[in-house]
């Protein structure tokens, strides 16, 4: 039920004016100049955190050379990982087929059973060493393609620590590069299988595995130069003790009221609202 905020009278259904049957004062406007500083207050706050956010997202991700060769070269990990480190061909009477140690030769191998196969023919007495050589090659293969897509994810949330997520993006880089070495490393160790097995199994070593590492390592620079230096942020003049005042006043450690307003306000916004303010309360004198 409501109640008048004047004399905390208790509204009835039938209490339909606008004024309060008891002391009338008007239940729409009582308190409205208070109601609209509070209002004003809290947008005021509002927006400087806003612009804020706005200027850590635009800094980090377009705010300067730097920043958008990151965000154009962020995908150079996901083109090289669509090159293949190595191919894996087999040749035998009733059976031929290729494997790539590739991002499309991962999916294909995910999607046509060849884990399946592989698993099956790891016991065989000819190809069984081959089988789980490739099988670990390619898990370190889709490590590397993980890293790839992390790497992506977090470009796009480096705006909330721009230092701590570029040394963490500094960090993946190397695990990214450690994965491609391991995974010549591993298309190392299968060539060596393959061969033992005479001619029904070849291999064919490719570039793939150094495009990754190179790949890796330009945003592993880009990333470390960041990390570094830093972002140089351009805040606009009194947004920060706003977003300090908002910060005690959800602690609780001051009241509303407590704030003037506007809460913050240069010499010249102080200058244009008193001339303002003159302007006004002349012309409604001369109305008058």
């Amino acid at each position: 039920m409501a109640v008048c905020p004047k004399c905390k009278r208790k509204l009835r259904l039938f209490d339909w004016r606008q004024n309060c049957p008891d002391c009338g004062v008007n239940l729409m406007f009582f308190g409205f100049e208070e109601r609209f500083y509070t209002d004003a207050k809290y947008a005021e706050l509002s927006l400087a955190k806003a612009r804020i956010k706005l200027l850590k997202i635009k800094t980090a991700l377009i705010g300067g050379k730097l920043q958008i060769a990151r965000l154009a070269l962020i995908i150079l990990p996901i083109i090289a990982v669509m090159l293949p480190i190595g191919r894996l061909s087999v040749s035998f009477p009733l059976f031929t087929k290729s494997f790539f140690i590739s991002g499309p030769g991962l999916y294909v191998a995910l999607t046509d059973g060849t884990f399946s196969l592989l698993g099956s023919l790891k016991n065989a007495l000819i190809i069984g060493e081959t089988a789980k050589t490739l099988q670990y090659s390619y898990y370190s293969f889709a490590c590397v393609c993980a890293i790839a897509a992390i790497m992506i994810i977090c470009e796009l949330l480096c705006f909330i620590s721009i230092k701590k997520m570029a040394v963490i993006l500094c960090t993946v880089s190397m695990l990214g590069v450690t994965g491609a070495v391991f995974s010549i490393f591993s298309f190392n160790l299968l060539a060596e299988a393959a061969a033992k097995t005479g001619t029904f199994v070849t291999t064919e070593k490719g570039f793939g595995g150094y495009a990754v590492i190179a790949a890796f390592l330009i945003i592993f620079i880009l990333n470390a130069i960041i990390a570094k230096k830093g972002l140089l942020m351009e805040y606009k003049e009194g947004d920060l003790y706003r977003v300090e005042i908002a910060q005690k006043l959800k602690r609780g450690e001051i009241m509303i009221d407590d704030i003037p307003q506007p809460v913050y306000e240069t010499e010249q916004e102080r200058a244009e609202r008193q001339e303002n303010a003159f302007l006004y309360a002349d012309s409604g004198g001369e109305g008058n």
